[in-house]
């Protein structure tokens, strides 16, 4: 008997430079869900961009841009929503 695939696809990681496009943050023009406004407002959990300050999301995310880096995204979203960033678990809904 053959077994059925698994329905549900496994997380998809990707490795590009971060620009912003489209009013948003991009990965080599893949849009990327990194969260609402009130989230990206609030203080990271990590020092994201390694400056070696702890400032709010956005701040931590735009000291990435035009840099490399590595996510992995929740499969079938669009945009692509970010559950990983350079290694470090990442939650953009603040829950």
């Amino acid at each position: 008997m053959e077994s059925e695939p698994d329905p549900t696809p496994s997380p998809i990681a990707l490795t590009g430079t971060l620009t912003f496009c489209e009013l948003r943050w991009c990965l080599d023009g893949l849009p990327l869900d990194l969260g609402d406004s009130d989230f990206l407002a609030g203080t990271a959990g990590a020092d994201l961009d390694g400056d070696g300050d702890l400032r709010s999301y956005f701040d931590e995310i735009n000291g990435l841009v035009g840099t490399e880096v590595r996510v992995i995204v929740a499969p079938d979203t669009a945009p692509a929503q970010v559950l990983v960033l350079n290694g470090l678990p990442y939650d953009g809904s603040g829950k």
